[in-house]
């Protein structure tokens, strides 16, 4: 919807003037004590000085006039609620989140004039794209061998509202974990007509296990794929024990011995 933009109508309830009463709430005489002013003087002499001080009407609340018979329709209150009204937005093309919308005269009738309202647009979260500007931005999760033989891109296209599907070059691959890939003219839409790019960026996903197969010979074989040194930098440790457990072995074999040392250290002590 923010893409294309459009015409939309927005509800909203307001309270209008009611026709009855016009306003007024009812039949009204004038406050016989304000005599219709809405304020009254309050006067206090300190010895040759005379302070006035002016307040609000007590019994008219400042109106001038008070209700004689309340208005059988709005019960005095001068204003009814009404549920059925509605705005025509109109949102441009390329309309971002958080953008404002002004109708002058289209809120609540507050006794004296009608109020404006103000349209907020919240742009709601899309499952797959996060939007940047006129950007859109993706992320794509990888095998290790799509990674190096290729793979193929499905993504929502939000102009067709149809998935479009798109094979990388082979000139691009392999491709790293944290790469990302632009799409030209597949992002949003601005007022103009022009559109952004789809970026993607690439997860690359490594095995969490290796086919059962001699560490050298599986070494051998990827280098002839790969490239690179076919001979192992190291000694394959068996199942059994690997590299950090030797390591974290011996660091528990040796405190272990130094807590022992210190036992017979301490008993002796105390013999």
């Amino acid at each position: 919807e923010l893409f294309k933009g459009g015409h939309f109508k927005v509800a909203v309830p307001r309270q209008v003037m009611c026709q009855t009463c016009h306003g007024a709430g009812g039949d009204r005489v004038t406050c016989n004590v304000c005599h219709g002013r809405g304020y009254t003087f309050e006067d206090r002499r300190f010895g040759n000085y005379l302070q006035r001080t002016q307040r609000v009407c007590h019994r008219c609340q400042g109106n001038g006039s008070s209700l004689s018979s309340r208005c059988h329709k709005c019960n005095g209150q001068g204003h009814i609620l009404d549920n059925s009204h509605t705005i025509a937005l109109n949102l441009p093309p390329g309309t971002e989140d958080g953008e404002k919308f002004l109708f002058s005269g289209q809120g609540s009738y507050d006794g004296n004039s009608t109020q404006d309202v103000i349209v907020l647009v919240q742009e709601k979260e899309h499952s797959e794209l996060q939007r940047l500007g006129l950007d859109l931005l993706a992320a794509k999760r990888l095998s290790l061998l799509d990674a190096i033989t290729g793979f193929c891109l499905d993504f929502p296209d939000i102009a067709t509202t149809q998935r479009f599907t798109a094979i990388p070059d082979t000139n691009t691959l392999p491709v790293a974990d944290g790469d990302v890939l632009i799409i030209p003219g597949l992002g949003m839409s601005d007022r103009h007509g022009r559109r952004g790019a789809l970026y993607v960026r690439l997860i690359v996903d490594l095995p969490k296990r290796m086919p059962p197969m001699d560490p050298a010979e599986r070494r051998a074989l990827l280098a002839r794929a790969l490239g690179g040194d076919p001979d192992i930098p190291f000694t394959p440790h068996s199942s059994a024990s690997s590299f950090f457990s030797d390591i974290f072995g011996g660091i528990s074999a040796s405190r272990k011995k130094k807590d022992d040392s210190t036992d017979t250290s301490t008993t002796s002590s105390k013999q």
